[in-house]
């Protein structure tokens, strides 16, 4: 049988005797007809292939949910990293830095290739349960059990119990699980667009941030064909805030600080390009694999907003924080476009307000 990456999947078939293969979900047609596999499981709407138009009225109400959510996350990201930071201030436990001025006009300079590289080419729920995202997924849960009368259940799977970060993409697209709510720049292998979140110091300020989610610009990332090619509907942005520098070796408070450290970050050229520009080097280690990288010496630093630096307790594994506040780490609502279509649209109507 055909399965997603996944323990549970696997001990699944086990149990009654079945012997559970992995395939890519775009390779499965092609597996079951060579016979490499007898069987897989989809939902109803996938195996049918069924799609359903929505009337523009319903398409007008399907984010108030989602839009509810996200003013609301805005709000708890800024209580949470401001209190997150003060925490980390307060605690003694590693030495921390505040870009001046001075220090981003240099930075600015040293990440030109970066910004010439996007201008070149791209122009055309792994995280803990108490951190905001993880909060913000449980508000959303209460919310659709109260609008829905407990008609719609939304189950919580936080910190990859499901999926981890490289396997809950193509578990959406095999509508194995029906919502995700990634970091953007996970979407880069579908839309290299994405990746503008990872442009350095592109963002003034959370004010600034808003004013994007909510443009033409930002829109037209949920609308492309790459999405609906793949069974993928885009609701909403999530904000979960600035990214800021750590490592064990030195403090980073100049360009050349950088020089020969490797840092974790996540897939993406631009994020490459921002490393190699500060003549360092980077790996892509999973969300969840990160404190033991930086505890091994696999990696010497990271870059992630307070809030996840805090609830994953980075702190223990590294000594130095530089508030740089260079790039974004946002997520981003998307759900299985067969599924939810598949919801009568009453309560589509009642999830999206």
């Amino acid at each position: 049988m055909r399965i997603m990456p996944s323990d549970i999947l696997v001990q699944q078939f086990s149990l009654i005797g079945a012997h559970p293969r992995k395939y890519e979900f775009n390779a499965v047609y092609h597996e079951l007809q060579i016979g490499s596999v007898d069987g897989q499981e989809n939902t109803l709407t996938n195996i049918t292939n069924f799609w359903n138009s929505l009337d523009a009225d319903v398409q007008q109400l399907i984010t108030e949910t989602f839009k509810e959510v996200q003013q609301w996350e805005w709000n708890l990201t800024e209580q949470l990293n401001n209190q997150t930071l003060t925490d980390i201030e307060n605690c003694n436990c590693i030495e921390i830095h505040y870009l001046s001025d001075e220090d981003v006009k240099k930075w600015e300079e040293q990440f030109q290739p970066v910004y010439d590289y996007y201008k070149m080419h791209l122009r055309s729920h792994v995280t803990a349960i108490d951190s905001v995202k993880g909060k913000a997924a449980d508000y959303f849960a209460q919310l659709v059990d109260e609008k829905t009368e407990g008609k719609v259940k939304v189950e919580v799977y936080p910190s990859s119990q499901l999926y981890g970060d490289a396997d809950e993409l193509d578990a959406l697209m095999s509508g194995n699980v029906h919502m995700i709510a990634p970091s953007v720049t996970k979407m880069v292998k579908l839309d290299p667009r994405w990746q503008y979140v990872d442009m350095p110091f592109l963002f003034e300020n959370e004010e600034h941030v808003e004013a994007f989610f909510d443009s033409e610009v930002a829109q037209s990332l949920f609308n492309a064909d790459a999405l609906a090619a793949n069974d993928i509907m885009g609701k909403a942005f999530w904000p979960n805030g600035f990214k800021n520098f750590s490592s064990n070796k030195n403090q980073l408070v100049k360009p050349e600080d950088f020089a020969g450290q490797k840092f974790r970050a996540q897939a993406g050229k631009v994020l490459e390009a921002q490393f190699q520009a500060l003549n360092a080097g980077s790996a892509t280690i999973s969300f969840g694999e990160t404190y033991a990288a930086l505890q091994q010496g696999t990696v010497d630093g990271t870059e992630n907003p307070h809030n996840n630096f805090d609830t994953m307790k980075f702190y223990e594994v590294q000594k130095y924080y530089t508030v740089s506040e260079h790039g974004r780490l946002d997520y981003a609502i998307f759900v299985n476009k067969s599924f939810w279509e598949s919801i009568p649209e009453d309560l589509r109507t009642l999830v999206d307000e």
